[in-house]
């Protein structure tokens, strides 16, 4: 797992592991860092992300899809969080 996100953190991109650009790191508050989205990201998925209602403002990140913090990009693997309690 990598290391918490800092306030020194913010302006980052996000991206997955194959470089794709997912956001960038709004704001970090209180250990939570805040995505704000890539412009058309959220088309079509923005309820299931952050929860309806959502206008694809800035979403915090779990911090379990962190693999990586390189230099001025954040990595992030979503098939790596564990799974919710009660999902399957």
């Amino acid at each position: 797992m990598a290391r918490s996100l800092r306030v020194e953190d913010e302006g980052k991109r996000v991206a997955r592991p194959n470089g794709s650009v997912l956001g960038s790191i709004a704001t970090v508050e209180d250990g939570i860092a805040y995505v704000r989205p890539k412009s058309g990201l959220m088309d079509g998925w923005s309820s299931w992300i952050c929860g309806p209602p959502c206008d694809g403002a800035a979403f915090p990140l779990d911090h379990g899809v962190i693999v990586d913090v390189d230099g001025e990009v954040v990595i992030v693997e979503p098939e790596q969080a564990p799974l919710a309690v009660g999902k399957k």
